[in-house]
C-alpha cells in the first residue's frame, strides 16, 4: 500500500498556511529582531553564530528549513492537529489530529518553559516563516508598532522594508496607533519622529503618511487610525476574553473631507490605481533573510 503525495500545489498552500500555523503554536506576540550569520562548510554543515538565543533559533531553524523544510512542515501540522485541514483527512491524518488537539484541549502541550527557551522557540518561529517567505516569494508583514526598539537594524523600520512588502501602521490585534504612542515613554516618542526626521505632524497621520512612503508595494491602514481615534476604539487584544470585536463606527466620527485627505495622501505617494510600480515579492537572496 502506497500513501498519496500531495501535490505541488497544495504543498505550496500547506507551506504558506504554516507561516500562521508556527506562529501560533510557538505563541509569537512579540516581535523581537534577530542578528545571525549562517556559514556552511564544505560539506554543508551549517555553522551559525548568534548574538542571543532569539537569534540563535532564527538561524537553527532557517537553516533546518533549508536542508529540511517538508520533514518540519510535516511536523509542525502534527503537533498543531492541522494535518486533515491541509492534506485531508485520510493516511492516518484524522486520527493523529485527534490525538494531539486532545493534548491541547487539556492543555499538557502548554508546559512552562524558561525565558532563554522561549526566546529560542520564538526566534525559530520567525526564522522557519523568512525561509518560507524567501522560498516561495511570499509578502512580508511589516507593522510600525513594532519599529521602535531602539535597534538600527529593525525589520520592521521603513528602511529595512522591501518591494514585495505589506506595510501596516498596525493590524486589528494592535492598539490603534493613536492609543499606542499615547501609551509610549516620552523618549521612544521622541525616538519615532527623530527616525522621520521630525515631521512637523501630529500621530496618527504622521505614520500613515509613512506607511504610504515605504517602499512595501501594499500598505493597509486600520480604519481607526484614519478616524484618529484613541486606544478606546481598539479592535481585538491578544490572549484577552472579553471586550473584543465589538468596536463600530459612526458616521459622526469622520470628519469633513477625510475621502479628499486620504486620496491626496494616495496620490502623493504614487498608491492611486493605476500608478503603483510593479511589486517583486521576498528577498532575491535568501542569506539576507537569514542577516535580517
Amino acid at each position: 500500500m502506497t500513501s498519496r503525495r500531495p501535490s505541488p500545489l497544495r504543498l505550496r498552500l500547506t507551506l504558506a498556511g504554516l507561516l500562521l500555523v508556527s506562529a501560533t503554536l510557538l505563541g509569537t506576540r512579540c516581535a523581537p529582531s534577530y542578528s545571525v550569520e549562517v556559514r556552511r562548510t564544505e560539506g554543508g554543515i551549517p555553522h551559525i553564530h548568534a548574538r542571543d538565543f532569539g537569534s540563535l533559533g532564527y538561524g537553527t531553524a532557517y537553516a533546518m528549513a533549508q536542508d529540511n523544510l517538508c520533514l518540519m512542515a510535516d511536523q509542525f501540522l502534527t503537533y498543531a492537529a492541522e494535518r486533515s485541514r491541509f492534506l485531508g483527512p485520510d493516511d492516518g491524518n484524522l486520527s493523529s489530529d485527534f490525538f494531539y488537539q486532545l493534548l491541547i484541549d487539556r492543555g499538557e502541550a502548554e508546559e512552562p518553559v524558561a525565558a532563554e527557551q522561549a526566546r529560542l522557540f520564538r526566534g525559530a518561529a520567525a526564522g522557519y516563516n523568512r525561509y518560507l517567505r524567501a522560498e516561495f516569494k511570499l509578502p512580508g508583514m511589516l507593522i510600525l508598532q513594532f519599529a521602535f526598539d531602539g535597534n538600527p537594524d529593525n525589520p520592521y523600520l521603513n528602511h529595512r522594508h522591501d518591494t514585495g512588502d505589506i506595510v501596516y501602521t498596525g493590524t486589528h490585534d494592535n492598539d490603534t496607533t493613536l492609543g499606542w504612542f499615547e501609551s509610549l515613554d516620552e523618549h521612544i516618542r521622541a525616538n519615532v519622529y527623530r527616525y522621520f526626521d521630525n515631521p512637523d505632524e501630529s500621530m496618527p497621520w504622521m505614520l500613515i503618511r509613512r506607511a504610504m512612503a515605504s517602499p512595501a508595494h501594499t500598505a493597509i491602514i486600520p480604519w481607526q487610525d484614519f478616524l484618529a481615534l484613541d486606544g478606546a476604539h481598539r479592535m481585538n487584544t491578544p490572549g484577552s476574553l472579553e471586550g473584543n470585536w465589538h468596536w463600530r463606527f459612526g458616521w459622526d466620527q469622520v470628519p469633513r473631507g477625510l475621502g479628499t485627505q486620504i486620496r491626496e495622501t494616495l496620490g502623493d505617494h504614487q498608491r492611486l490605481s493605476g500608478t503603483q510600480k510593479p511589486a517583486t515579492a521576498g528577498p532575491a537572496d535568501p542569506q539576507r533573510a537569514v542577516n535580517e
